[in-house]
C-alpha cells in the first residue's frame, strides 16, 4: 500500500464505520438472521415475512453480504457461519441484546460534543432502573457476552475456588459469573448483589442458566446499603468501578473489605487502563461511551490498586484475560493468617538498558490454574530511541511499557488454562 493511501484509509475507515454498525443494527432489530437460518431467501420473500419495503430490504441484504454476514447465490440470500452463530437467536453464542443495546445508545452518541463540552453524562446515570425495556435489553446483553466471549467459562476455570463457600457478586446483573462459578466448584455458594428491578430480570436468567440451585439474590445498592450476608471467601466486581466516580470506589472497596473474612479474595473485572489511559484503544474508547452514560471512567491498575491497598487489602495483582476478552482482572486479598487462594507472587524486574523498555522475570503461581506470570512496572521509565540514521532521539517524556511475554512454556500453558501475564503491586 502506498504511503498517500494507507494513512487515508485509517481516517476513512473510521469516518465511514458508523455505516456498518448501523447497518447490523437494523439487520438484527429486524431479526433477518433468524429468519435466514433454516433457507435462503429472496428479498422479496424476506420483505413478506418482515412487513418491509422490498427495494430498501434488498439493500440491506446486499450491504450485509459484502460485510460477510450474508452469503448470496442469484437472487436468494443464505446465512453464514458466523451469522448463524452470533447473530441468529438459534446460534449458540447469540449477540442480538448487546447490538441492540448497543443500537439503543445511538442517540447518545449523537450529542457526544455536548457531553464533552460540560462534562456531564447526556441520560440519568441509573443503569436503566427506570426503562424497564431498555434494562431488560442491557441485563441480557451482559450476559450473551460473558458467554459469547468466554469471560464466564475462562474465570471460573482460571480463580480455583476450592476452598471457599460463600461468593458475593456485587452488582452482578444477570448472575452469569456466579453462575458458571458454582458450576466449578461443588462447595460454592453465591449471591447476586443488585438493584431490585435489576433482580427481575436476573431471576428470569437463571432459572434457565443455574444447573446447580446455589445462586441466589440479594436486593441492594452498593453505593449505599450495607452489604448483607456477610461474612464471604469471595468477593466479584465485574465491570463495576468503571460505572463510579472515584469516592464512589474507594467506599465501596471499604464496605468489601469489612464483608471478607480475613484470607478472602477481592476479584475485579474491568477495562484496566495503560497507566496514560490510551491503552488499550477499546477501553480508551469505552471511555466516552462511560462520559455519556456514567458517573464514571476507565481505571489504571495504579489507580485501582491504590484504593485497594487504602481499603486494607494487599498483593494487588492484575491478569489480563485471555483474547478475545481485552480486559483484565485486577486480584487482591484481605490479610488473614491463610489466604483462602494463592495470588501470583510479584516477579523480580530486571533492570533494562538505557534504549529498551522494561523486562521482567516470571513467577508462575502454584495455585492460580491460569499461571499468570510476569510482573510489570506500573511507573513510566524515560528512555531513548535510536533513528534510522544511527543518532538518538531526545528523551521522550511518556513510554507505554508494553506487557510483558512469557517464556513459551508458560505462552503454552496460557492457551490452554489462561492469562500468562501479571503486574503486581505490593502493599509495603
Amino acid at each position: 500500500m502506498n504511503r498517500v493511501a494507507e494513512p487515508y484509509l485509517r481516517v476513512s475507515h473510521v469516518v465511514h464505520g458508523f455505516a456498518a454498525a448501523r447497518v447490523l443494527h437494523v439487520a438484527v432489530e429486524l431479526d433477518v438472521f433468524t429468519k435466514l437460518a433454516n433457507e435462503g431467501k429472496t428479498a422479496a420473500q424476506l420483505s413478506t415475512l418482515l412487513h418491509v419495503h422490498t427495494g430498501a430490504l434488498e439493500r440491506l441484504l446486499n450491504a450485509l453480504t459484502s460485510m460477510g454476514f450474508l452469503r448470496k447465490e442469484t437472487e436468494r440470500f443464505h446465512d453464514t457461519p458466523i451469522s448463524h452463530t452470533y447473530l441468529s437467536r438459534t446460534g449458540p453464542k447469540y449477540l442480538g441484546h448487546l447490538i441492540r443495546h448497543h443500537a439503543q445508545s445511538w442517540g447518545e452518541w449523537g450529542q457526544l460534543t455536548e457531553a464533552v463540552r460540560t462534562g456531564r453524562p447526556v441520560r440519568k446515570p441509573d443503569m436503566y432502573q427506570e426503562s424497564p425495556k431498555e434494562l431488560d435489553t442491557f441485563i441480557r446483553a451482559m450476559h450473551e457476552l460473558a458467554i459469547a466471549r468466554g469471560d464466564a467459562r475462562w474465570l471460573a476455570r482460571a480463580i480455583p475456588l476450592r476452598r471457599c463457600r460463600k461468593l458475593l457478586d456485587v452488582g452482578g446483573g444477570p448472575g452469569t459469573y456466579s453462575a458458571m462459578f458454582c458450576r466449578a466448584n461443588r462447595n460454592l455458594r453465591a449471591t447476586v448483589m443488585d438493584l431490585p428491578a435489576t433482580l427481575k430480570v436476573t431471576r428470569k436468567i437463571l432459572r434457565g442458566f443455574d444447573r446447580t440451585g446455589r445462586v441466589s439474590t440479594a436486593s441492594g445498592d452498593y453505593r449505599t446499603d450495607k452489604i448483607k450476608g456477610a461474612p464471604y471467601d469471595v468477593a466479584l466486581l465485574s465491570n463495576i468501578l468503571h460505572a463510579e466516580e472515584e469516592e464512589t470506589n474507594r467506599n465501596l472497596l471499604r464496605n468489601i473489605h469489612q464483608a471478607l473474612e480475613p484470607g478472602g479474595i477481592l476479584i475485579v473485572k474491568d477495562h484496566v487502563m495503560s497507566w496514560d489511559h490510551t491503552e488499550p484503544e477499546s477501553g480508551a474508547l469505552f471511555a466516552m461511551q462511560l462520559l455519556l452514560e456514567t458517573r464514571g471512567r476507565t481505571y489504571s491498575f495504579p489507580e485501582i490498586s491504590a484504593w485497594m491497598e487504602a481499603a486494607g487489602f494487599q498483593d494487588m495483582v492484575e491478569v489480563p484475560m485471555e483474547p478475545p476478552a481485552n480486559v483484565s482482572l485486577v486480584l487482591a486479598l484481605r490479610p488473614g493468617k491463610r489466604a483462602l487462594v494463592v495470588l501470583p507472587k510479584p516477579a523480580a524486574v530486571v533492570e533494562p538498558p538505557a534504549e529498551a523498555e522494561p523486562v521482567v522475570q516470571t513467577a508462575a503461581s502454584a495455585n492460580v490454574a491460569t499461571k499468570p506470570a510476569t510482573a510489570r512496572n506500573t511507573k513510566p521509565k524515560k528512555s531513548t530511541q535510536t533513528s534510522k540514521s544511527g543518532t538518538k532521539s531526545a528523551t521522550r517524556k511518556k513510554t507505554r511499557p508494553s506487557r510483558a511475554r512469557s517464556s513459551s512454556k508458560s505462552a503454552k500453558s496460557s492457551r490452554s488454562n489462561g492469562s500468562s501475564r501479571a503486574r503486581t503491586s505490593r502493599t509495603r
